[in-house]
C-alpha cells in the first residue's frame, strides 16, 4: 500500500509473534490497514479548517459548564474508531447467536453501529447524558451503568473503556458474568501502553484502584 501523508499505516498492525505466549499466539489473527480504515484516516486529515477552528472556539466557550465529553457530544466531535466492520464482523464469526450485544462506555455510538445490524436487540451504557441522548436517537437501549450486570447478552463489547474507569479488572469480572450462560463472546479493546485515567467533572483524575494490581495483570 503506497504511503499516506509520509507514514506506513501497516505499521500498525505489526506483531512480535516472540512475545506471545503459543497458546494466545495459536488464537491471534492479525488485521490490516483496510479501506475503511483508511478512509476514516483521509477523512480526518482533511476535516475543514473552518470547522477546526469553530469546534475550539465553541469548546472553549463551554468549557466552564460541561465536561470535556459533553462538549465533544454536543459539537459532534471526537469521533472514536476503533476497528472497521470487516474487522467486527471476523470478530463476531465465533458466536453465532445475534440476540443481543451491549456496548460498555458507547460514546456517541458510531463505533456501536458497526456492529449493531447484526442483533436484534442492542444495549449501551455510557454515563454522559448528552451521549446517552445520541444513542437513544440511534435506537439503541441505554441501561444505566449500575443496572446492565442484572442481564445476559450474546455479546459484551467494552471498547477503550477499561482505562478510563476505577476498577478495570471488577469492569472484567462483570462482562465475563453477563455473557450469555448458552455461549458468549466479550470483545475488549484497550489502549498500550496503558495508562489508567478517568473523568470527573472538568478534570481527569488517576484510576483510584490501579495501584492495587501489578502492571502485568491489567
Amino acid at each position: 500500500m503506497e504511503l499516506q501523508y509520509g507514514v506506513d499505516y501497516n505499521y500498525w498492525y505489526e506483531l512480535d509473534k516472540d512475545k506471545l505466549h503459543p497458546t494466545v499466539l495459536e488464537y491471534t489473527k492479525i488485521h490490516y490497514y483496510d479501506k475503511e480504515t483508511e478512509q476514516f484516516v483521509i477523512d480526518s486529515c482533511n476535516m475543514s479548517y473552518f470547522k477546526h477552528v469553530f469546534d475550539n472556539t465553541m469548546s472553549l466557550f463551554l468549557m466552564p459548564f460541561v465536561s470535556a465529553t459533553s462538549r465533544n457530544a454536543i459539537l459532534n466531535r471526537g469521533i472514536m474508531f476503533v476497528a472497521s466492520s470487516e474487522l467486527f464482523e471476523e470478530l463476531l464469526v465465533y458466536n453465532d447467536r445475534k440476540r443481543s450485544v451491549i456496548d460498555i462506555g458507547a460514546g456517541c455510538g458510531n463505533v456501536t453501529a458497526k456492529f449493531a445490524d447484526s442483533f436484534e436487540k442492542v444495549y449501551a451504557t455510557e454515563t454522559c447524558s448528552s451521549m446517552q441522548r445520541r444513542l437513544e436517537a440511534r435506537g439503541y437501549i441505554v441501561l444505566d451503568v449500575n443496572e446492565w450486570t442484572k442481564r445476559s447478552y450474546d455479546v459484551v463489547a467494552c471498547l477503550n473503556v477499561l482505562d478510563r474507569c476505577h476498577e478495570p479488572l471488577k469492569l472484567l469480572k462483570h462482562i465475563f458474568n453477563a455473557l450469555a450462560i448458552d455461549g458468549g463472546t466479550a470483545i475488549i479493546a484497550l489502549v498500550l501502553p496503558y495508562h489508567g485515567s478517568v473523568e470527573e467533572g472538568h478534570f481527569w483524575n488517576s484510576q483510584k484502584r490501579t495501584s492495587r494490581y501489578k502492571r502485568k495483570n491489567i
